[in-house]
């Protein structure tokens, strides 16, 4: 799996902001960018909206899912849920710790006026955009990978050896 240059950029504003909230274009790497931030330093759960019993409980009752949850927090697909954001924006002024929330969601979460207005000020936002070049550091000696994806190569054949 690539480590993109956004992974530390991330790592860092995860220790000035309660939240961050990756937006962006389906299929741009959100959930595996976030699911590779856990780590020693920061031991995320990981917690899923495209689990049914997730969304269940999240539309149920936003209020109750977020409480049950400790932080910090991954919460993946959250525009599934809007109404857990309004909940978030109330556990952060409860408890405004650095890092206590990474959520991820299709650009069209920020078209909502009240999620917006809501989590300024509370949290930092960020747009992963599509795997290029430049997104990673180079996992091969004096190789930079451009040459594969400018033949149509995706991120996942970058990491895997070249074919004679």
């Amino acid at each position: 799996m690539l480590r993109r240059f956004l992974h530390d950029e991330i790592l860092r504003t995860l220790k000035s902001f309660p939240a961050i909230l990756l937006t962006g274009a389906r299929q741009v790497g959100k959930s595996t960018l976030a699911q590779q931030l856990v780590s020693s330093s920061w031991n995320a759960r990981y917690v899923t909206l495209d689990d049914r019993a997730n969304l269940d409980a999240a539309l149920r009752d936003p209020d109750g899912f977020v409480d049950a949850l400790p932080t910090p927090t991954i919460l993946d697909e959250v525009q599934r849920a809007p109404h857990v954001l309004l909940s978030i924006k109330r556990a952060i002024d409860r408890n405004r710790s650095p890092g206590a929330w990474l959520l991820t969601g299709s650009a069209n979460v920020m078209t909502l006026s009240s999620v917006s207005d809501s989590l300024a000020g509370r949290v930092a936002f960020s747009r992963p955009q599509a795997l290029v070049s430049s997104s990673a550091p180079c996992r091969r000696k004096g190789r930079q990978n451009a040459g594969r994806w400018s033949r149509g190569g995706s991120s996942r054949e970058a990491t895997l050896p070249r074919r004679s």
